[in-house]
């Protein structure tokens, strides 16, 4: 443990006075066990990128996958393709050149040199989700949605590929709608102040998966409105 200490400390520190690690390196690894796949903890570095995104690959896919410091972007994320898109939405604690991650595998161990990692500065994500689960063997998930674009008139589609249990959004959000595992959340707007994201948890019912494995959507109520104003007018036309 020490000596992973004291290599994450030398990893941080070279970050930050280079501005990045070209490549991932380990600071830790394991061995399967009777209770766990083979696994390993990551880090790497980048220049500041904004609202950009950055994209880890590892060779295969892998069993379990979690981001520290990075909200993940599951439309540019592909669980069974072993990639995932990460963005630092939230500059209080993000962004800070730094990203650090778990993973464990399936049958095969990668070798930190097999992951590929880049970063593009102008690939705009402003529709995230805070990296789930924080382990492999919770029944209970709470994490944040950013919106960098949101807006009082706001709606965001959340789309879990598993049915789940007790599903709920913080205050003042409100799950305006439910169609079969998608929820339609809005009401951000307090005041005509909007804080681009809120929090929503739920309880797994069959199944843990991943913040790479739900859709996001966002669309402006009025917009909506409008859409289904214009199809009631079509219905009782015929």
């Amino acid at each position: 443990m020490k000596v992973s200490v004291a290599l994450i400390a030398l990893l941080f520190g070279y970050a930050y006075a280079q501005g990045k690690i070209d490549k991932v390196a380990y600071v830790d690894t394991w061995p399967a066990n009777d209770q766990t796949p083979a696994g390993a903890r990551g880090v790497v570095g980048y220049n500041e990128i904004g609202n950009g995104t950055c994209t880890l690959k590892f060779p295969d896919a892998v069993y379990w996958f979690h981001m520290f410091d990075g909200d993940i972007v599951p439309s540019k994320s592909s669980v069974s393709e072993g990639l995932y898109a990460i963005t630092a939405p939230n500059k209080d604690w993000q962004d800070t050149g730094n990203f650090s991650f778990v993973v464990n595998f399936f049958f095969e161990t990668f070798n930190a040199s097999q992951i590929l990692w880049s970063c593009d500065v102008s690939d705009s994500s402003p529709l995230s989700v805070e990296s789930f689960p924080n382990n492999m063997e919770q029944n209970y998930t709470r994490a944040r949605i950013t919106d960098l674009n949101m807006t009082d008139q706001t709606k965001i589609i959340l789309t879990l590929p598993d049915s789940v249990d007790n599903f709920g959004v913080d205050a003042p959000a409100v799950v305006e709608a439910v169609n079969g595992n998608a929820y339609t959340i809005g009401n951000f707007g307090v005041q005509k102040e909007v804080s681009f994201k809120f929090r929503f948890e739920f309880n797994y019912l069959t199944r843990w998966f991943s913040a790479s494995e739900i859709t996001l959507s966002s669309v402006e109520g009025a917009e909506e409105e409008e859409e289904e104003t214009s199809r009631k007018r079509r219905n009782a036309h015929f």
